[in-house]
């Protein structure tokens, strides 16, 4: 599969400009694995998003990010984003699999079936793997340079998530 683009200009929904472009937010020629069926950032009133899909062996799981305000320099260290970032990966009905919520409250719609709540009888394993080998793909793709704080925040869940399970299956007992 081929990654979609979608080129908008300018959308109105009632009388209410929604999205003024969709990007690709690779590098020039860069071309990602055909399981992305889909990678766009959307710029708009509501900001800087990132919506993608990762398909293989006929399941799906999307992720999406937002930026929020600019943090003052005082809040923020050389190697994170300038940006209070949301970020989610959902899995094919929308519940969450990895969710990160930047401090500005900003809530990312996709992300918020059935309140942002994790609920383990509409996920499984499998789709949590998924979004993991996800993560890993993206890691591999090189952004453009405005775009990377949308990879940061996508590729630095996985370190979390691989650090959870370090300490689930030791059983380490967390603070």
């Amino acid at each position: 599969m081929a990654v979609i683009m979608f080129p908008v200009a300018v959308l109105l929904v009632n009388g209410f400009e929604k999205i003024i472009s969709n990007t690709n937010p690779l590098v020039a020629g860069e071309k990602p694995p055909p399981e992305f069926t889909q990678l766009i950032v959307s710029e708009g009133l509501a900001g800087t998003q990132l919506h993608g899909t990762y398909r293989k062996e006929g399941h799906e799981v999307r992720f999406f990010t937002i930026r929020g305000p600019t943090l003052s320099v005082l809040e923020r260290s050389a190697n994170i984003p300038k940006f209070e970032m949301s970020m989610c990966f959902v899995n094919e009905q929308g519940y969450p699999l990895f969710t990160v919520a930047g401090g500005d409250g900003v809530p990312i719609p996709e992300c918020n079936k059935a309140g942002g709540e994790f609920d383990s009888d509409k996920t499984t394993e499998q789709e949590a793997e998924l979004a993991r080998e996800a993560m890993q793909a993206i890691a591999r793709l090189s952004f453009r340079h405005e775009y990377e704080p949308e990879k940061y925040i996508l590729v630095g869940s996985l370190a979390i998530a691989n650090t959870l399970d370090h300490v689930l299956a030791d059983g380490i007992q967390l603070p």
